[in-house]
């Protein structure tokens, strides 16, 4: 990842993996939990890609070009938390072809995609401080 804005750029896309792999997901006829579920999932991690989006939109245009380029730290972050989105989103394919695999926990994967944008968005604060502190 080159600069900050690419690091930004990849979260977003993999928030966008992980809607387009719930999507892939057979759906129920019978609208139980389990579309609940997916429901739910689905809104948050649009609602999370949202925010990175927004935060990143709104401090690009207070800080301009240097805070596109980003910093060692910032930068470092946002891999962190792409890596561990891809990591679980990994691990969520392998579960779902795995006839034996362990079930889906949707309230951990709901707490990682909350969890990955409030980290993407404190990264972006601590970088925005960093430049006028």
């Amino acid at each position: 990842m080159g600069n900050f804005g690419t690091a930004v750029n990849s979260l977003l896309s993999t928030y966008t993996k992980c809607l387009s792999l719930l999507n892939g997901f057979p759906k129920d006829e019978d609208p139980g939990p389990l579309s609940h579920t997916r429901s739910t999932l689905s809104i948050s991690l649009r609602s999370d890609r949202a925010r990175v989006r927004r935060e990143y939109a709104s401090r690009l245009s207070q800080d301009g070009s240097r805070f596109e380029k980003g910093d060692a730290p910032a930068r470092s972050a946002l891999r962190r938390i792409v890596r561990k989105l891809t990591i679980t989103l990994a691990d969520v394919v392998r579960s779902f072809h795995d006839p034996k695999g362990q079930p889906i926990n949707s309230e951990s994967l709901l707490a990682l995609s909350t969890g990955s944008s409030l980290d993407a968005v404190r990264a972006m604060n601590d970088l925005s401080t960093r430049f006028t502190g």
